[in-house]
């Protein structure tokens, strides 16, 4: 891209705010009056002198980048919206203040959490819900601003949970000279715009952080109308020569960068600040001398490094309608005899005993409403019951062939179940018709097995599950993520051929 030509074309949109306060922070005219006529000449020149100007200074020592620069105020009241991704006079700032403004608003308006009004729409339907968008009117109202405002909605997000994942997802580099950050979790938009929380090990320090990117051009999904606390900013320059506002708030601190192109924010929250005694004890003065040590540290420049990995994951059709071939797949399955015979039972069990599922067997004392249950749907579906099992380690096996593994420290996985076709197996709890499901695909292993990945069921009633059929088998995954990454990553780690 041409930036010069770019900047040409775009100097009619520099507001004439940001304009007058740049020329009074650089003190570049002193004429307070003009004659009409040579105002716009006198104003493109003046742009182009602040343009000047700011290839020789940074715009964070002319106070334009702060957080008071962030800050849209809701009118007639003392609220205001922090704006994480633009500033005064751009397009991200305005849209962003008017959805939460509008939000607020409409705060006790009845939602449709279901989304039911946007059924058959698997984008729309997740980004609503990501916005918290519940209501036609909010939709409507989402989609306009963005429209207005040529912003960018995020549908859904992919979660990292290790350093090594969030660089995979992200593209940022190494970023501390000195310490290291420890991940307890994170999440990342199709963007590059991600936050990550841990705990930063500065020298005796331990600080807890929040590490957040945010690209402008887009609605960030999380914020609101809000009171600000009291803070103080101020600028700094690091020991790499990078500038950052320091945001102090009574419980925590805030650096915050912008990228040399002007697209991306970077802000590092640091919480449970030490007490006075020891800060001096470290031979710190005060907790902004603690923000200057921890920025010295960092190198902002690589956390605003890029890639597009989580853009290719979330670009795939995944929703039910955009899978038929899926769908068909799940609705043999769930009509098939073996799973017919689970759900009648089920409505059997559930309306004569407590509980979703019967584990048990076939003949055990006490049972014989059960068992005549289990003989008439075993004769009626030309299935096998099971008179005994064994269980090991959390892996049971019935003697018609059912096996069944329970989760694996560590593992996302909460059970798995092969099941003979010719099995009758009474211990499952989900049993939603594949159409209630809104997302429904293929996902093909790199070994070249078609795994159906199904999610967003009915709340409380549904699940997430892998399916995979052999010739005498069904094989059901059940997880405990929905993040489409997770699902297909787990695919891709289980042996499907030992099912076989």
């Amino acid at each position: 891209m041409d930036n010069s030509l770019y900047l040409f074309e775009n100097l009619g949109q520099i507001p004439d705010s940001f304009v007058l306060k740049a020329d009074a922070a650089l003190g570049l005219t002193k004429r307070k009056q003009r004659k009409t006529g040579k105002r716009k000449i006198l104003r493109t020149l003046l742009i182009a002198a602040v343009i000047t100007a700011l290839l020789g200074v940074t715009a964070y020592a002319m106070g334009l980048l702060g957080l008071s620069e962030r800050i849209f105020p809701v009118e007639g009241t003392e609220k205001v919206v922090a704006v994480p991704n633009g500033l005064k006079g751009t397009k991200t700032y305005e849209g962003t203040g008017e959805w939460w403004i509008w939000q607020d608003e409409h705060r006790n308006d009845p939602g449709d959490y279901s989304l039911s009004f946007l059924q058959g729409n698997d984008q729309k339907r997740k980004t609503c819900q990501l916005y918290w968008a519940l209501t036609p009117e909010a939709a409507d109202k989402l989609y306009e601003i963005a429209e207005t405002y040529d912003l960018e909605l995020y549908s859904e997000s992919v979660t990292a949970d290790s350093m090594e994942r969030l660089t995979a997802l992200t593209g940022i580099q190494p970023f501390l000279t000195e310490g290291e950050a420890a991940f307890t979790g994170g999440y990342v938009f199709p963007d590059g715009s991600f936050k990550a929380e841990g705990f930063l090990n500065l020298d005796e320090f331990s600080l807890d952080y929040v590490l957040s990117r945010f690209s402008t051009g887009a609605l960030y999904p999380y914020g609101g109308v809000t009171r600000l606390q009291d803070y103080s900013e101020r600028d700094f320059v690091t020991a790499m020569g990078q500038t950052v506002n320091i945001v102090s708030f009574p419980n925590r601190t805030e650096l915050w960068y912008l990228s040399a192109d002007g697209e991306t924010f970077v802000a590092l929250q640091l919480r449970n600040l030490p007490d006075q005694a020891s800060l001096e004890r470290a031979g710190l003065k005060d907790r902004d001398a603690l923000a200057e040590f921890a920025a010295d540290r960092i190198d902002f420049a690589a956390l605003c490094q890029k890639n597009d990995a989580v853009q290719q994951i979330v670009s795939t059709p995944r929703g039910a309608e955009d899978n038929r071939e899926a769908a068909q797949r799940l609705e043999n399955f769930y009509n098939s005899p073996m799973f017919s015979a689970a759900r009648g039972f089920q409505k059997f069990f559930t309306a004569n005993f407590y509980g979703a599922s019967f584990t048990g067997v076939y003949g055990q004392e006490g049972y014989e409403d059960i068992d005549a249950e289990l003989s008439r749907l075993a004769e009626q579906y030309g299935l096998r019951y099971a008179t005994s099992k064994t269980t090991q380690d959390g892996h049971t096996v019935y003697d018609n062939g059912v096996e069944v593994w329970d989760r694996e420290a560590e593992s996302k996985i909460l059970k798995t179940y092969c099941i003979p076709k010719d099995a009758l197996y009474t211990g499952m709890i989900h049993y939603v018709a594949p159409s209630e499901y809104q997302r429904i695909w293929i996902y093909q292993t790199e070994e070249g097995h078609q795994i159906v990945c199904f999610t967003d069921g009915p709340e409380k009633i549904s699940g997430v599950y892998l399916f995979y059929e052999t010739e005498k088998s069904y094989v059901l995954v059940s997880l405990g993520w929905n993040d489409v990454a997770v699902i297909e990553e787990t695919a891709e780690n289980i042996d499907w051929t030992r099912f076989s």
